[in-house]
């Protein structure tokens, strides 16, 4: 295949993730997924994201995580695509260590979102007195999943108080993305690079 192509179709897949992208945030405000806009995107994302929704064990109570998958394997599939382009070779280990990369970026993402979230709920906890007002109820909705995972994971976990589990939570967090920053991107990306080092006398 021309390098070029390769370039160009490596280019659509990741302008088509970046729709899809926008299309699952603009769900998150009323009004904006049913005008214009909204339906064009539901029109060319939603017939993909359809295939992944049927997943049972990427739903963790009020969230659904199918589009996640839906997005890593566009990853994965521009990853591969824009390497052939640069090299012209494709291998497994190429193809394992893109699929890993992918994986982990958007593991990456996902526990940056998710801490971002038990910050702002653990600051409201903190600092403010009286009652919580209904946005930090769709926090603990959202942060659900993570601190249940907490919870189990801890001896006695279900009778943590929820401050000190959502403390927990960020400190994990930060742990996992500290860990995945320092020694396991890089170690993929020296993989990468390994893979497609030019052979000797090409």
């Amino acid at each position: 295949m021309p390098r070029d192509f390769l370039q160009l179709a490596s280019g659509i897949v990741t302008v088509y993730s970046f729709i899809i992208i926008f299309r699952i945030l603009i769900t998150w405000f009323r009004g904006f997924d049913t005008g214009g806009v909204g339906r064009f995107l539901s029109a060319i994302a939603d017939p993909y994201l359809n295939l992944f929704r049927g997943i049972r064990f990427l739903h963790m109570g009020t969230l659904d995580f199918s589009p996640v998958l839906g997005i890593m394997l566009l990853q994965v599939l521009a990853s591969i695509l824009r390497y052939l382009a640069l090299t012209g070779v494709i291998s497994p280990l190429v193809i394992l260590a893109a699929v890993a990369l992918a994986i982990w970026q958007t593991v990456f993402s996902i526990l940056v979102f998710f801490g971002i979230l038990a910050v702002v709920r653990f600051a409201g906890i903190l600092f403010m007195r009286g009652p919580a007002p209904g946005f930090f109820f769709v926090l603990d909705s959202i942060l659900e999943p993570f601190t249940l995972i907490v919870r189990k994971c801890l001896p006695g976990g279900r009778n943590i108080p929820y401050p000190q589990t959502l403390a927990i939570t960020i400190v994990f967090i930060t742990l996992v993305c500290l860990l995945g920053i320092f020694f396991v991107e890089p170690s993929l990306y020296v993989l990468l690079g390994w893979s497609f080092a030019p052979k000797a006398g090409v």
